[in-house]
């Protein structure tokens, strides 16, 4: 996750993962919106220490690590999406 520029705010210990982008600043809660709208993924978000962070919970045993990785690339696509559609307003 780190190498993509996603910023961990615990220890990255499952089943709870907090997050944040630390590439492009774009927003969690609108990064977590579009995921949840287009029904491939969802996350959640959870105010932390005055920050809005990313909320990954892996609690299923029947995740594995496919799913983490259809998780990963639907942010990298969003995330490409929501900076493409902002550059404007930057």
């Amino acid at each position: 996750m780190t190498t993509s520029g996603w910023v961990g705010r615990n220890d990255f210990e499952l089943p709870v993962v907090l997050f944040e982008d630390s590439r492009t600043g774009v927003p969690s809660r609108e990064l977590a919106d579009v995921l949840e709208a287009d029904s491939h993924t969802w996350l959640g978000c959870v105010e932390s220490e005055g920050r809005t962070l990313l909320r990954a919970c892996v609690a299923s045993f029947l995740s594995e690590e496919p799913d983490l990785d259809l998780l990963l690339d639907r942010l990298e696509v969003v995330r490409a999406n929501c900076c493409r559609g902002s550059q404007g307003e930057r």
